[in-house]
């Protein structure tokens, strides 16, 4: 690889040493410590990415990889399938039992917790309506529940956090 070397307008003895430029997955970008994403350096230098080389901070390569490899070795949701079946299965779980599938593993956790999970359910047309009450018990208490009109069922949910309790509506 080829090193730049200019003529700093600065500087009238000396030179300035860039590192060379590279357009790789496995080089480091260089961003000014103002700015706090790449994002944000590329509005101030459209279309350029400005990199050195990976055997200049070798420890940040290495855990860029571990992270990548963590990532990689994620066991599949369901064993046997991959993650875009499992999840085509999953979906067609009936919400009433989404809070013990939360249970089974991070991976689930994560899953059910996110929006993807939800609005690909709504996108499919496998949601269901249901009902959410609140209501404040005799000792002034706060508390909600949601009723599954399929299953005809009341499910208990989260307490309301003491922060929100106070807010129009609940308070």
């Amino acid at each position: 690889m080829e090193q730049t070397v200019e003529r700093s307008p600065n500087v009238q003895r000396g030179y300035r040493v860039q590192a060379p430029l590279v357009d790789s997955v496995s080089c480091y970008c260089k961003v000014d410590s103002g700015l706090k994403t790449v994002v944000g350096a590329r509005k101030f230098v459209p279309g350029s990415k400005i990199c050195i080389q990976p055997d200049i901070n070798p420890r940040a390569h290495r855990s860029k990889n571990s992270r990548r490899e963590r990532t990689r070795i994620q066991p599949p949701l369901l064993p046997g399938l991959p993650d875009d079946l499992a999840i085509a299965c999953l979906i067609r779980v009936p919400r009433v039992d989404h809070n013990k599938l939360r249970l089974v593993s991070k991976r689930w956790f994560k899953l059910l917790a996110g929006n993807f999970f939800y609005s690909l359910r709504k996108s499919l047309g496998m949601a269901e309506e249901w009902v959410y009450v609140v209501k404040r018990d005799k000792d002034n208490r706060i508390s909600w529940h949601a009723f599954d009109p399929t299953y005809q069922l009341w499910q208990p949910l989260p307490t309301v956090p003491v922060d929100y309790s106070s807010a129009l509506g609940f308070g």
